[in-house]
């Protein structure tokens, strides 16, 4: 009685598992690891956000260039700023090249935006999004920190 739906269940098992899997093209390998994260002060009496260091392989997306960057992640007391503030290039910056970071101040989130000229002219961008482990203060170092990185890059 159950020899047919048991044998055609077998049959498809099978099919299925010789079959290819999928990869996703657009994968990031790895999550961002902030380093040198530690609070800062700028002159007035309250924190304005996180000084840290990131960098990623060249590939980590497809068309995705290397970066090396040092980032002031500013607080955003209203909600998360377009872009964030510019990073400093470590080295040679790729041409069309740019990264940004912010943090919000209550949710201490940090986030950091790759936007980078593909071939053919595309401008495409990723984000990278982590947490702080706790509110820092003036001169205490939270390091290192990761960022998840989406899976996808966007075309702007």
């Amino acid at each position: 009685m159950y020899a047919k739906p048991f044998a055609s269940l077998a049959t498809l098992a099978s099919v299925v598992a010789a079959a290819p899997a999928l990869e996703h093209e657009t994968r990031a390998t790895t999550a961002w690891t902030a380093t040198g994260g530690t609070e800062f002060f700028l002159g007035h009496p309250s924190l304005n956000g996180v000084e840290f260091d990131l960098s990623a392989p060249a590939g980590y997306l497809p068309d995705a260039p290397a970066f090396d960057v040092h980032c002031l992640g500013y607080y955003y007391f209203s909600g998360t700023a377009p872009k964030g503030t510019a990073c400093a290039w470590k080295g040679a910056r790729p041409e069309g090249s740019s990264v940004y970071a912010s943090t919000d101040y209550y949710t201490l989130a940090v986030t950091v935006r790759h936007e980078w000229l593909a071939p053919g002219g595309t401008t495409k961008v990723n984000t990278g999004v982590g947490t702080l482990p706790a509110r820092p203060t003036v001169g205490v170092t939270l390091d290192p920190f990761a960022l998840q990185v989406n899976d996808t890059a966007a075309k702007l």
